[in-house]
């Protein structure tokens, strides 16, 4: 049977767009495959979205967290501040009421400290500061009571000028003298020892500042004032005995004599054994004055003039020059017997021809590892060099046996030190017995002189 000419018609269109819709169809099923593709990936990036926001909001929360414990923790700590404020405000408040802050005021180129601590440097200035505050603490436990007393001390010095004037003496050297507050300051963090420098009064402005701001403080049970030898602090003291503080001010001796207007004023005071010098430094000679006739007790005068002990005689090649009318005050001590030397048990009173010292009840022999003077106890130099002592009550020893070796030694050293009569280009009582520099041993070639810095100061000490 023959096809119908629909059939043929199917087919011949059939074959006709066949070919034109395979592309279309492969381009479809591209296109297909690639919305697939891009619905897939859709699908992934939308679930690593919906990660990361979970990551997200769960770090917020957690920062949120921290934000929130942090900020308890500022007000934690705001809230702590706040009590101790309080409590210390409580504590200041009882400090106050109670008073137990003590304050000790130290002139200290005044109220200079004994010399048997300063040359021991810094274990002396540790004993000081120990002698210091145990005393403090048993006058207070007296004339206070008991109570849990805090000690702040201050002491202010000129350091240049009190060294120089222990090395003029031949008490230490500046190495010494360093150590000596270095042992101070270091007893304690409340034991305050400073060198104000060499300004004129300036240790006397801190103090009169210190003295008036602490008086007044309600916490200050009791103010210590170690400057009662300088009348310059009268006004202040003055002022606040007016103001109603008599009761908190103690004066605390240094020197044996009190300034006569702070004397008048009517103050407690107070004395530490040992702690400070008795009297002030002063030269060891006053200066000679015609009037000799009481310098020897009248025993002590051979016929022939003036004792030959210490290089005077009648004859030729006498030192004629007039002696001094007394002993000067070696640092104002009190012991000295005036119109005559002291007498010792193993010094005889009348000075002898000889030049050999007694023997001594009790022999000591000198160091010779450390210069002679840091020996313990010190000797005493005038009593080796010159057989003989002024002082009655020395503080330094005359029982070491010392050889003709350290002998010369120790003449050799002190002549290194200036003669303060020559320096000041006066005649020296002692002439050729002098047994201190009357030339500087390094002669014109002194570097020092030079620079103005030697201590043989004298118009004719180099030549």
């Amino acid at each position: 049977m023959a096809d119908s000419p629909s059939a043929s018609a199917a087919v011949a269109f059939d074959e006709l767009v066949s070919p034109l819709l395979l592309p279309l169809r492969s381009e479809f099923e591209r296109l297909s495959g690639l919305v697939s593709s891009r619905d897939e990936e859709i699908r992934t990036l939308q679930n690593e979205l919906a990660l990361y926001k979970n990551a997200y909001e769960s770090t917020s929360a957690r920062q949120v967290a921290a934000e929130k414990e942090r900020d308890d923790a500022v007000r934690v700590a705001e809230a702590i501040k706040k009590e101790l404020e309080d409590s210390q405000a409580v504590a200041d408040g009882l400090l106050q009421a109670k008073g137990h802050r003590i304050v000790v005021l130290v002139d200290g180129d005044g109220a200079i400290f004994d010399d048997d601590l300063i040359v021991r440097g810094q274990d002396g200035g540790h004993n000081a500061a120990q002698r210091l505050r145990l005393s403090i603490a048993s006058h207070l436990k007296e004339t206070q009571g008991d109570a849990a007393y805090q000690v702040w001390v201050y002491v202010f010095f000129n350091k240049r000028g009190l060294a120089e004037t222990f090395n003029n003496i031949g008490l230490i050297g500046s190495k010494e003298f360093d150590d000596f507050v270095l042992g101070f300051n270091k007893s304690s963090e409340r034991f305050i020892m400073v060198d104000v420098g060499n300004t004129k009064e300036a240790a006397d402005a801190k103090l009169r500042a210190l003295l008036e701001d602490e008086t007044r403080m309600p916490s200050t049970a009791r103010v210590y004032f170690a400057g009662c030898h300088d009348n310059g602090y009268a006004h202040t003291l003055r002022s606040l005995i007016t103001d109603g503080y008599r009761d908190k001010l103690v004066l605390l001796r240094g020197y044996s004599d009190m300034a006569k207007e702070i004397g008048m004023l009517g103050l407690p005071d107070f004395t530490i054994p040992h702690l400070f010098r008795a009297s002030k430094i002063e030269s060891i000679w006053r200066s000679p004055q015609p009037a000799h006739q009481n310098f020897f007790p009248p025993a002590a005068m051979p016929a022939s003039g003036l004792p030959e002990f210490y290089g005077y005689n009648s004859g030729a090649g006498a030192d004629n020059i007039p002696l001094p009318s007394s002993p000067a005050v070696f640092s104002g001590r009190p012991d000295l017997v005036e119109g005559g030397f002291a007498t010792f048990p193993n010094v005889p009173q009348t000075p002898s021809s000889s030049n050999t010292p007694p023997i001594p009840s009790k022999a000591l022999k000198l160091n010779p590892k450390k210069p002679f003077w840091t020996n313990d106890p010190p000797p005493c130099r005038a009593y080796i060099l010159q057989k003989q002592c002024m002082f009655k009550k020395c503080k330094y020893s005359h029982d070491y046996v010392v050889s003709p070796e350290d002998e010369a030694k120790i003449r050799e050293e002190t002549k290194r030190m200036p003669c303060e009569h020559a320096v000041k280009g006066k005649q020296c009582p002692w002439g050729r017995r002098c047994i201190y520099g009357h030339a500087c041993p390094d002669g014109s070639a002194c570097v020092k002189h030079k620079n103005g810095k030697c201590k043989f100061r004298g118009a004719d000490m180099h030549k």
